[in-house]
């Protein structure tokens, strides 16, 4: 079996990130919050969310999303669901 040497120098493959068009309006944000399914997570990322709405000034939602499994990525309909509910999401890592 041939060993396979990688380059730890070598520049990463550059990656065009978009920030979704959306209108955030007057009315309360939504939050996506994705929780990898570990112990705390989910408790992690609500005591987040909390902090967040007062220092926007703003009433903040949250929308929770867990992970089936922590070490796997999202299934694609939970992606979608932050994608059409949520006017951000943050991730989030328990233990």
């Amino acid at each position: 079996m041939p060993i396979e040497l990688v380059d730890p120098t070598v520049s990463p493959i550059p990656y065009d990130y978009g920030i979704a068009d959306r209108d955030a309006g007057s009315g309360a944000l939504v939050i996506g919050l994705v929780s990898n399914g570990k112990p705390n997570a989910e408790e992690l990322l609500t005591g987040v969310a909390e902090h967040i709405g007062p220092m926007l000034g703003r009433d903040v939602q949250a929308q929770v999303v867990t992970k089936p499994h922590a070490s796997r990525v999202m299934p694609p309909e939970q992606v979608d669901l932050i994608a059409r509910k949520c006017n951000f999401a943050i991730i989030g890592v328990g233990d």
